[in-house]
């Protein structure tokens, strides 16, 4: 078995316990119904999110319908991603990965094609003429990997179990400055909606505290002598805004948590300002890009390129979708817009 396919079963079991309480709450108004498909954040509406405000330099978005889109050389952007000022590395020595079942490459078909794979060194057989859109190229040098992701995990699980593993990792300390990716929130997400949680209260600065605590270890100098630099995706959609979709766990209605994920994905933003972390707007990238990729009539239909980017799991990146998230990374990274 490749290591994507124990890394697909580890995702596919952390996701059954999910979906048997999601089975066990849902009532006829699909309340407590609707977590399952959730790997995601939604910021729909009129707000902008990540608009560069307080310093920061955003990678530019349109993630709701509302939103001006800026356009760049190569077609228009469709997300927000945001970077405060002194977060772009000069330099590296690392790449960590922390995170969930996306960081551990699940969804991927082959292990060179999960996205951090991609964003250390570009795979020219999966994707020819992106040999540029990698760390290896733009620092050049190797840069070697560290990944301690896990399927499955939360926010808690991401404080709990990765942050002692990490440490262990560095022994004495990390020389030089590291790059960390994460990808968390979309399990919290997921737990708190089929318990019935506030997930707009209490449960979500719960979420939001463990991720502070990660970023504080992370920015620890007895341990990251050299530095860090942190970027966070937030919560991409399957659904494209619509709170459901027919091929997904018997077309549940994940509307209720939809409104929670505007709350989040501002939260997220919070902590690009409060802790100078990047933000990666994986929801703005990857509307249009769900399961109504092929619907004209969904208000993020994108005419030019109607694809899907996520697996039949409804949970997972496809191979497509990681290479979105790779070159997601990378632009909020190096400061420059990636035309795909």
């Amino acid at each position: 078995m490749s290591g994507a396919q124990v890394r697909r079963w580890g995702g596919w079991v952390a996701w059954l316990g999910a979906l048997a309480l999601l089975g066990a709450g849902c009532g006829e108004e699909g309340e407590g119904g609707g977590a399952p498909a959730i790997e995601q954040a939604d910021v729909g509406g009129s707000e902008e999110v990540g608009s560069g405000e307080d310093g920061g330099d955003g990678v530019a978005d349109a993630s709701q319908p509302e939103a001006d889109a800026a356009e760049e050389p190569g077609g228009e952007i469709t997300h927000r991603s945001v970077v405060p000022d002194g977060v772009r590395p000069e330099a590296i020595t690392r790449l960590i990965v922390m995170g969930d079942s996306i960081s551990a490459g699940v969804g991927a078909r082959r292990d060179e094609g999960a996205y951090y794979a991609l964003l250390q060194e570009n795979a020219p057989s999966l994707w020819a003429g992106f040999d540029a859109v990698d760390l290896t190229t733009r620092y050049g040098h190797e840069v070697p990997l560290v990944n301690v992701a896990v399927p499955g995990a939360t926010t808690r699980t991401l404080w709990r179990d990765q942050v002692p593993a990490l440490r262990e990792a560095a022994g004495a300390g990390f020389e030089g400055h590291s790059l960390v990716v994460i990808t968390i929130g979309g399990n919290d997400l997921t737990t708190g909606f089929a318990a019935g949680a506030d997930l707009e209260g209490d449960y979500l600065d719960e979420t939001i505290n463990f991720i502070k605590n990660t970023v504080e270890f992370l920015q620890d100098e007895s341990v990251f002598p050299g530095g860090t630099s942190i970027f966070l995706a937030n919560v991409y959609d399957p659904g494209d805004g619509v709170g459901r979709a027919r091929q997904c766990f018997g077309g549940l209605d994940l509307s209720p948590a939809s409104e929670a994920l505007l709350v989040w994905a501002r939260r997220y933003v919070d902590l690009a300002y409060d802790y100078n972390i990047g933000v990666v707007d994986a929801l703005g990238a990857f509307r249009g890009h769900g399961f109504y990729s092929s619907d004209p009539e969904n208000v993020y239909y994108d005419a030019a390129d109607p694809t899907l980017w996520f697996d039949s799991d409804c949970i997972h990146p496809n191979d497509r979708g990681h290479h979105e998230l790779r070159r997601l990374f990378f632009e909020a990274i190096d400061g420059v817009y990636v035309a795909d």
